[in-house]
């Protein structure tokens, strides 16, 4: 499901809903369930990488509360849309202020 990058940064990855049951809302559980494990264990933000195309997904987290916090070209895999999700109210706060979100 993901792995730690590093000290209070956790990248999620590989997740996903088999097909047959998108759409029915178990992606925002999956989601809720992360963030409250995630939080628990003392981390400060919940980052992952994207296909720019993977427009469920990106769409799915921007309005479950996740930002985008930049692109990156991979060699394999094309333009990439990186997004964070802040556990911590003040650095969510300060990202707004800075980034001009929301």
């Amino acid at each position: 499901l993901g792995s730690q990058s590093r000290s209070l940064v956790y990248n999620m990855s590989s997740t996903g809903i088999l097909k047959e049951h998108q759409g029915n809302g178990y992606y925002n559980l999956l989601l809720a369930s992360v963030v409250d494990v995630i939080k628990k264990e003392g981390f400060a933000a919940i980052m992952s990488i994207h296909s720019a195309t993977n427009n469920k997904v990106i769409a799915a987290k921007l309005k479950f509360g996740f930002y985008i916090s930049g692109t990156e070209i991979q060699s394999m895999y094309g333009l990439g849309v990186t997004l964070v999700y802040y556990l911590n109210e003040e650095q969510r706060r300060l990202h707004e202020v800075r980034v001009g979100s929301r």
